[in-house]
């Protein structure tokens, strides 16, 4: 790639200092002095116009049939200019270290995410924008953490292995997830992944017997505890190579946070997945007044990307932690606030968690 990018601007050089040398010459021959103003004027149009802009417009519409129909010139270019191209990256290097400036060829891993970036809104921002959306969130995966997706430990729904092994396994059949943690003494003390399949066909096995027979601990796999910082490119990777679907989040102090499954980390890049037992999406929802309802649970990201926004996420991660980060204060059902160009009034709330809220985008 360097090679054929440094091919190009020799031979492009060479042939706009050959050409403005014929050029001036003729001219000079023609109208005499005047014959430069002429010439330099006359050329720069000619490249503007010709050389820089009809060939990039083109390529830009037609970049299959340019990239072919240039190709084999391109390669001939190439294994010409290349003996040229080392020498003058060489004597480039060389001058450059003569002056204290060192040359580091390693590409940072940053500045590669960005041209993918750029490479992306160049050819399917226009015609293919949910694509070049999705692949926007494969490249946020690296700088993107667990905590930020989490499903919080007070929605997850969970066993206590104490329970009579009959009453789990009512709760088994009303609930619509595959896989349970489960908890004893305290729900903040995780001993367990509960896999609801797994449990009902042992619990079948055990009908009509004693149910001291039935040891729950004995079909609850271990449970995988993860650093509320894992990146989610790296979870992903994980969860994919230890065969695993949920890991337990804790935070700083070794506490549960809550949950991540993989179909969460999936959702980031291509959208909320649901399936004929998930309720229907109503996490924001539009008014008759141009308003929207937004539950507090909402995460920045969420938002943003529904509204096309930019609010920043460091401090906070949900709507909720939006608001009370910027009031610095718990706030109470009626109160309004006004942050990033948008009224925020507080609806509804349960104990002290703030579950609904009316959000009005201001027109600018």
């Amino acid at each position: 790639m360097n090679h054929t990018v440094g091919s190009i601007l020799i031979g492009k050089n060479a042939m706009d200092i050959l050409g403005t040398s014929l050029m001036t010459t003729v001219f000079l021959q023609l109208f005499n002095e005047t014959g430069v103003v002429i010439a330099t004027m006359l050329l720069t149009l000619f490249i503007i116009i010709f050389i820089e802009v009809m060939p990039k417009m083109y390529a830009i519409s037609q970049p299959e049939h340019m990239s072919l129909s240039i190709s084999l010139v391109m390669q001939w270019c190439v294994r010409l200019l290349s003996p040229l191209m080392y020498v003058v990256q060489i004597v480039s290097e060389k001058t450059l270290s003569l002056l204290g400036m060192r040359m580091d060829r390693v590409e940072s891993w940053s500045s590669a995410i960005e041209e993918l970036r750029s490479a992306i809104d160049l050819h399917g921002k226009e015609r293919l924008t949910h694509e070049s959306h999705m692949l926007h969130s494969v490249l946020d995966l690296s700088s993107l953490t667990v905590d930020e997706i989490l499903i919080h430990r007070s929605d997850v729904m969970m066993v206590d292995v104490d329970q009579n092994i009959d009453d789990i396994h009512k709760m088994v059949l009303k609930s619509i997830y595959t896989r349970l943690p489960v908890w004893k003494n305290s729900p903040e003390n995780i001993i367990g992944i509960l896999n609801t399949k797994t449990f009902i066909h042992e619990y079948a096995k055990h009908q009509g017997k004693d149910d001291t027979l039935l040891d729950i601990k004995k079909v609850v796999s271990k449970p995988w505890f993860i650093p509320e910082t894992t990146p989610l490119l790296q979870q992903m990777l994980a969860f994919r190579k230890e065969r695993h679907h949920l890991a337990c989040i804790i935070d700083e102090y070794g506490s549960f946070s809550g949950i991540v499954s993989l179909e969460d980390i999936l959702e980031v890049i291509v959208g909320e997945i649901e399936d004929e037992h998930d309720e229907h999406n109503n996490h924001i929802r539009p008014t008759k007044d141009g308003a929207y309802l937004v539950e507090g649970t909402v995460t920045i990201r969420e938002l943003n990307k529904h509204f096309n926004l930019e609010i920043p996420d460091e401090d906070f991660s949900t709507l909720a932690g939006l608001l009370i980060h910027e009031s610095q204060s718990v706030p109470t059902v009626g109160q309004r606030f006004h942050f990033y160009g948008m009224h925020f009034n507080i609806v509804r709330k349960e104990d002290q968690q703030i579950d609904l809220v009316r959000l009005e985008i201001l027109k600018t």
